[in-house]
C-alpha cells in the first residue's frame, strides 16, 4: 500500500502562471474600473483581495497554461495509490475549481478570505495535518522554503538552480524542473522585436524628400525609430496581457510568452511603464516637440484601441490604418519636415487595405475552425466577401493616389527622370494583388506586413520599387 502524501502548490507549480495575476488582467480586460477597488480590498488583507477578485472573475481553466509534465507525474502517483493534496495561497474558490477540473486531488487547502495560506501559515497547517517529514511538497519559489523545511522530500518546480541549491541544504530533492528567470530570447519575443520592422516607416518621409544625404537626419530618425519601437513594444505587452484568452485560443498565438506562461504576467506589467519611460526620455532629450506630440497621439490611440476600439466593427480597421500612418507623419516630424497630403492619403488607403487583409485572414482561419465569429472581434465568417471587396478597393485607391502623388508639381521637381518613376505603379499593382491572392488562398499570416517581409515575391517587389526610385532620381 502506498502511504505517500504529496502536497502540491498551485501558482507557478501545477500552473505556469499565477491565478491572482490572471484575475487582475481578466478584470483589466473586461471591467477595468473594478481595479480601482483593489486598494480598498487590500486594507482588509491579501486573502480578502484574492477572495473578491476570484468572485469577480471566471477563469477559463481549459485555456490556462498547465504544467503538463507535473500533472502526468502526479496522475501516475495517484494511480499508484498516493494521497494528493492541493495546497495553495490562491482563493478557495479557484483552488476547488482547479481540483474539480483535474480530478486527481484528494484534499484541497487554500486561502479563505481571512487567512492567506502561504509561507509559514501553510507550513503550520501541513504539520498539523500530516506531521513533520510525513509529506512531500511541490513548490516553485523562495516562499516555499518555509514548507520544504518540514517535508520528507521536495519537488522543485519551475525553480532556478539557486533555489534548488537552497532546498538541497534542508531536505532531499526527489524531482526538479529548472526554469531560468530571464531568457533573452523569450524577452525579445515578448516585446516582439521583429515588429520593429514596421517602424521603418519613419524613414519614408526623409527618403521621399531626398534628404538622405544629411547624416544628421539619419541620426535623428534613427533615434525616433528606437523611441517609437520601445513605445510600440510596451503596447504589444499590454495587448498580450489583455488578450490572454484570445491568444490561448489561437493556434499560433498560444505560444506567445504570456499566453504560454513562459514569462510571468507581473513581469510584463512591470516592463510596460519602463519601456514607455525610456521611449519618452529619448524623445524629450533628443527630439523635437512635434515628434513628441505624435508619439503621444500614438500612445493614446493604441490604448484606446486596446480597451475600446478593437471590438468595434470597421472602426478597428480604420484605427489600425491610422496607427501606421502616424508612423509616417512622425518620421517627417522628427526632421521638421511636413508630410505631403498625397503621401498621407496613399498611406491611409494602403494601410486600410492591409488592415482588411488582417481581418480577412483571421476570419478565414476562424471559418476553417468551424467558428462563426473571431474571438474578441466583431466580425463573422459571413463578412469575408464584403471585407475582401473593401480591402481590394482600398488597395487600388492607394495606387490611384500614388499616381497622382508622383504627378504633383512638388514631386516632379525631385526626379530627373519622372517617367521612370511611373514604373512604380505596375509594381504596386502586382504587390497588392499578390497580397490579396495569398489572402484568398489562406496563405496569409495574420500580420500582412510581417508576411511581406518574409514573402519572396513581396521582397522582390520591394527591391524593384527601390531600384526604380533610384534610377528615376
Amino acid at each position: 500500500m502506498n502511504n505517500q502524501v504529496i502536497v502540491v502548490d498551485l501558482d507557478g507549480t501545477i500552473l505556469n502562471t499565477d491565478t491572482l495575476h490572471e484575475c487582475v488582467f481578466h478584470l483589466l480586460s473586461n471591467a477595468p474600473l473594478e481595479l480601482l477597488k483593489i486598494p480598498f480590498y487590500l486594507l482588509k488583507g491579501k486573502a480578502y483581495l484574492k477572495k473578491r477578485l476570484a468572485e469577480k472573475t471566471d477563469l477559463n481553466l481549459d485555456l490556462l497554461p498547465w504544467n503538463e509534465e507535473l500533472i502526468k507525474i502526479l496522475t501516475d502517483k495517484k494511480n499508484e495509490g498516493a494521497h494528493l493534496v492541493l495546497c495553495s495561497g490562491a482563493d478557495m474558490r479557484i483552488a476547488n475549481s482547479i481540483s474539480l477540473h483535474l480530478g486527481i486531488f484528494d484534499e484541497v487547502f487554500a486561502s479563505d478570505g481571512k487567512n492567506n495560506l502561504t509561507g509559514k501559515s501553510k507550513a503550520d497547517l501541513l504539520i498539523k495535518k500530516f506531521g513533520k517529514k510525513n509529506f512531500d511538497y511541490a513548490g516553485n519559489s523562495n516562499v516555499d522554503i518555509s514548507v520544504w523545511k518540514f517535508c520528507k522530500s521536495a519537488l522543485v518546480i519551475n525553480g532556478t538552480k539557486k533555489l534548488s541549491r537552497s532546498v538541497e541544504r534542508i531536505t532531499d530533492i526527489s524531482y526538479e524542473q529548472i526554469k531560468n528567470r530571464f531568457n533573452i530570447k523569450i524577452f525579445l519575443k515578448a516585446i516582439r522585436i521583429h515588429q520593429w520592422l514596421k517602424n521603418l516607416l519613419l524613414f519614408v518621409p526623409m527618403v521621399a524628400a531626398h534628404l538622405t544625404h544629411d547624416l544628421y537626419n539619419w541620426f535623428l530618425v534613427s533615434i525616433g525609430f528606437v523611441s517609437f519601437s520601445l513605445l510600440a513594444s510596451s503596447i504589444y505587452l499590454l495587448n498580450d496581457l489583455l488578450d490572454l484568452d484570445n491568444d490561448r485560443s489561437h493556434q499560433r498565438k498560444k505560444t506567445r510568452p504570456f499566453a504560454s506562461g513562459d514569462i510571468s504576467l507581473a513581469y510584463g506589467a512591470a516592463l510596460i511603464p519602463i519601456l514607455i519611460s525610456i521611449s519618452f526620455y529619448l524623445a524629450f532629450s533628443m527630439l523635437n516637440e512635434t515628434f513628441i506630440f505624435w508619439l503621444t497621439i500614438y500612445l493614446i490611440l493604441t490604448i484606446a484601441y486596446s480597451f475600446v476600439l478593437k471590438p468595434i466593427i470597421l472602426i478597428d480597421v480604420i484605427t489600425l490604418s491610422l496607427l501606421y500612418t502616424i508612423r509616417v507623419i512622425a518620421g517627417g516630424a522628427v526632421i521638421s519636415l511636413g508630410t505631403s497630403p498625397w503621401l498621407l492619403a496613399f498611406s491611409i488607403f494602403l494601410f486600410v487595405s492591409l488592415a482588411f487583409i488582417k481581418r480577412y485572414s483571421e476570419l478565414d482561419n476562424n471559418k476553417s475552425d468551424n467558428g462563426s465569429k473571431i474571438m474578441g472581434r466583431a466580425y463573422y465568417s459571413s463578412d469575408t466577401s464584403i471585407i475582401q471587396s473593401l480591402g481590394i478597393s482600398s488597395a487600388f485607391c492607394a495606387v490611384l493616389v500614388f499616381a497622382l502623388y508622383i504627378n504633383s508639381p512638388e514631386i516632379i521637381v525631385l526626379y530627373d527622370f519622372i517617367e521612370i518613376i511611373w514604373l512604380c505603379i505596375p509594381v504596386l499593382i502586382f504587390w497588392l494583388s499578390w497580397m490579396w491572392i495569398c489572402t484568398n488562398r489562406g496563405q496569409m499570416h495574420d500580420d500582412p506586413i510581417m508576411f511581406a517581409f518574409k514573402d519572396k515575391y513581396s521582397v522582390l517587389a520591394g527591391i524593384a520599387f527601390i531600384l526604380i526610385i533610384i534610377l528615376g532620381g
